[in-house]
C-alpha cells in the first residue's frame, strides 16, 4: 500500500515538473525583443522602416528595461499627415521623436492593465500619450488597439489603427487630441453629477421614510402644566367664608346679645 502511495506521489511530481517545463519553454519561445516582433509582423513593415530610418533599433532591442510599443499598422502609417512626413524626412531627430512617441520605456503595458481605466503616461520622446480602456474598444490617443499583447522577452507590442502624432510635430493633431480629452473629461463630469444626483435622491428618500416611521409624542407630554402652589392656594376655598345656608341663618336669627340690646334700648 505504501509503495502504491509513493508511486502516485512520484507520478504527480513528474506531471508537475513537465507542466513547469512546458511553461518555461513557452516563455522561452517568445521573441527576444519587441524589434523582432515588429520585423516579423507583416502588418508592421512600414513602421519597421520608420524605426530603421530613425536609427532607433537599439531602443527596441534593449534588455535594460521593459518596452511597450504602440505600433501603427501599414495603413495607419499611410495616414500620417503629409506635412508631418515632410518634417520628419527632412530631420532625423524629428523622425526619431515620431517613432519614440509610439513607445513607453520602463514598463510592459499589457491590455489587462489598460482595461477599465484611463491614464496619460509619458512616451519615449517625453510627450504624454493618453489611453482609455473604459469602453468596449481600447483607445490610445485617437487610435484603437487592433491586435493586442504581442509579447517579447523585453516587452510587448500592440498594433494600432492610427498613428500617434506628437504635439511638437502637428498642431492639428494636438487640437484633435485636446478635443478628445476635453470630451472625455466632460463625460466623466457628467457621470459624476449623475451619481451625485442619484445619491441625493436616495438620501431624500431615506429621510422621508425616517419621518414616516417616527412615533407620536405621548399625550402626557402635551398636557397643560399643573398650576403652581401659589395659584392653587389662591383658588382654594377658606374657612373664613360662610356658606349660603350659614349666611341665611345669620340674617334670619339675631344673636342673644343683639336681642337683649334692642330690648334695653326700647325699654323692654
Amino acid at each position: 500500500m505504501r509503495k502504491i502511495k509513493a508511486f502516485a506521489i512520484l507520478t504527480f511530481m513528474v506531471i508537475g515538473l513537465c507542466g513547469l517545463t512546458q511553461a518555461a519553454r513557452a516563455a522561452d519561445d517568445r521573441p527576444d525583443n519587441v524589434w523582432t516582433v515588429i520585423k516579423n509582423t507583416k502588418e508592421l513593415s512600414k513602421f519597421a522602416d520608420l524605426v530603421s530610418s530613425a536609427g532607433a533599433e537599439s531602443e527596441f532591442k534593449t534588455t535594460e528595461m521593459p518596452v511597450t510599443v504602440f505600433a501603427p499598422s501599414n495603413s495607419a502609417v499611410d495616414a500620417i499627415p503629409s506635412d508631418v512626413m515632410k518634417k520628419v524626412k527632412a530631420d532625423k531627430a524629428k523622425l526619431k521623436s515620431l517613432v519614440m512617441h509610439h513607445t513607453i520605456l520602463g514598463s510592459a503595458v499589457f491590455t489587462d492593465s489598460i482595461r477599465g481605466r484611463a491614464a496619460s503616461p509619458s512616451s519615449g520622446n517625453g510627450e504624454m500619450i493618453g489611453f482609455d480602456g473604459r469602453g468596449k474598444e481600447l483607445k490610445v490617443g485617437l487610435a484603437t488597439i487592433l491586435t493586442p499583447d504581442l509579447g517579447a522577452k523585453n516587452g510587448v507590442v500592440h498594433v494600432l489603427s492610427a498613428p500617434l502624432i506628437p504635439f511638437s510635430l502637428d498642431e492639428k493633431a494636438a487640437e484633435k487630441i485636446k478635443e478628445a480629452q476635453d470630451a472625455s473629461m466632460k463625460k466623466m463630469e457628467e457621470e459624476m453629477k449623475e451619481r451625485e444626483a442619484k445619491m441625493d435622491a436616495e438620501r431624500k428618500k431615506m429621510e422621508k421614510a425616517a419621518e414616516r416611521d417616527l412615533p407620536m409624542a405621548p399625550l402626557d407630554d402635551q398636557a397643560i402644566p399643573a398650576p403652581s402652589p401659589e395659584a392653587a392656594k389662591v383658588a382654594a376655598p377658606t374657612d373664613s367664608v360662610p356658606s349660603a345656608a350659614e349666611s341665611s341663618s345669620v340674617l334670619a336669627t339675631p344673636k342673644k346679645d343683639e336681642k337683649s340690646g334692642w330690648k334695653k334700648l326700647l325699654g323692654f
